[in-house]
C-alpha cells in the first residue's frame, strides 16, 4: 500500500514564492501611495493651521501683515502665539525636518524644525519704499512699512506659505533674490505625488492668502503667472515656465 506525501515539492513552493511576489509588487506601491496620500493630508492641515496663524495676526493688529522677518526675529516666532505648538511647522513628507528625540523643543519657534516657509511680498514692499526690483532689507526699517492683507487683489491665486526645499534653511521666499529665481532653489515644488522621485514631477501643498490650500503641480506656482507676486505686473514679468515631468 502506497503511502502518499504531503509535503510541497520544490516547483510548488517556488510557484508559490512568485505568486506571493506578484502579489507584493501589485499591492505594495498602492501602500505607499496610500501612505503618502495620508503624509500630505496631515501636512496640508498643519499648512492651513499656520495660514490661520497668520490671518489672525492680521486681524489683531488692524488687517497689517506680520513682516517676513522682524529685528527680533522671523515669522514662526512671531506667529507662535497663534499656533502655540510648533509641531504644525513640521510637514511628514519632509524628511529633513524630523525632530530629534532626544533634544527638548526649543522655547523660539525659530529654531524649531520647519518644512515652509513664507512669502515676502516683496514686490508690494518694494513698491511701498518706492523701489523698483530692488530687495528691501527686512532688518533695517523696511519692516516699519504696513502691508495690509486686504491690500492682495488677489487672494485666491496669491501664495502666503509654500513647502521648503529639504536642503534649505530660508525662512521665506523672495522674488526680486539674485540670482533670477534663485527663490525657487528653496521651494520644495515636487514634494507630494512623485513616487519615482523626479525632480520635476509630482507637486506641492501651498497655503493661499484666502487661507485655502492648493496643490500645485511643479511648476504651476510660477507659469503662467508668478502666484508669489502680489502685485500683476510682476506676476506677469516675473513668471518662469518650466518643463514639468506628468
Amino acid at each position: 500500500m502506497s503511502r502518499r506525501c504531503d509535503a510541497f515539492s520544490l516547483v510548488e513552493l517556488l510557484v508559490v514564492t512568485v505568486i506571493i511576489g506578484i502579489l507584493a509588487a501589485l499591492l505594495l506601491p498602492g501602500l505607499a501611495g496610500a501612505k503618502e496620500r495620508a503624509r500630505r493630508a496631515v501636512c496640508n492641515q498643519n499648512l492651513r493651521q499656520i495660514g490661520l496663524a497668520w490671518t489672525l495676526y492680521a486681524t489683531d493688529n488692524h488687517d497689517v501683515l506680520p513682516p517676513p522677518q522682524l529685528p527680533a526675529g522671523y515669522w514662526p516666532m512671531v506667529l507662535q502665539p497663534n499656533y502655540a505648538n510648533a509641531g504644525v511647522l513640521l510637514c511628514p513628507s519632509d524628511p529633513s525636518a524630523a525632530p530629534s528625540a532626544s533634544a527638548p523643543p526649543p522655547t523660539n519657534a525659530d529654531f524649531a524644525p520647519r518644512s515652509y516657509l513664507i512669502n515676502t511680498f516683496v514686490d508690494y514692499y518694494a513698491s511701498l519704499a518706492g523701489l523698483a526690483s530692488n530687495t528691501p532689507s527686512w532688518n533695517t526699517n523696511i519692516w516699519l512699512l504696513q502691508m495690509k492683507l486686504s491690500s492682495i487683489v488677489h487672494p485666491s491665486a496669491t501664495i502666503a506659505f509654500g513647502e521648503k526645499a529639504a536642503n534649505s534653511s530660508a525662512y521665506y521666499v523672495n522674488i526680486f533674490q539674485s540670482p533670477a529665481f534663485g527663490c525657487l532653489a528653496d521651494v520644495a515644488e515636487n514634494r507630494h505625488c512623485n513616487l519615482s522621485g523626479s525632480p520635476t514631477g509630482g507637486g506641492a501643498n501651498f497655503a493661499m492668502a484666502d487661507g485655502t490650500i492648493q496643490y500645485l503641480p511643479y511648476g504651476e506656482a510660477t507659469c503662467p503667472l508668478n502666484l508669489w507676486a502680489v502685485l500683476d505686473q510682476w506676476r506677469l514679468q516675473e513668471a518662469l515656465c518650466r518643463p514639468s515631468a506628468r
